[in-house]
């Protein structure tokens, strides 16, 4: 999955890749376009090092899993079901919800 990020006179920026391989996360920056959002104004991808080309978790990132329901969300089951997912998969719930937040301008696809 891409990731974005918008600025305030609406250009989007591809910050770069999220992929899960063989049950680890990457996250694979794209250097120039995150630079140059950064320089819009942009706050980076959370914790994730950018000084790294690919960033590699046996977990998701915090910031990608901050963009979505925790498992223990007392709501959980109809979040589930408005997603069409019958059990919690944090990966699945990503992919559907595109991990977009009303407080920020970073969304994947």
């Amino acid at each position: 999955m891409n990731l974005f990020w918008v600025d305030n006179q609406n250009n989007t920026f591809l910050l770069g890749n999220l992929y899960k391989k063989d049950n680890h996360y990457y996250f694979e920056k794209n250097d120039t376009e995150l630079l140059t959002a950064i320089n819009h104004g942009c706050f980076g991808v959370g914790n994730i090092d950018i000084s790294k080309k690919i960033n590699e978790s046996d977990k998701l990132f915090d910031f990608f899993a901050n963009r979505i329901p925790r498992k223990d969300n007392p709501d959980i089951q109809n979040i589930l079901r408005s997603f069409g997912l019958k059990e919690y998969d944090e990966w699945e719930l990503l992919k559907r919800s595109h991990g977009s937040l009303l407080k920020d301008n970073y969304y994947l696809q």
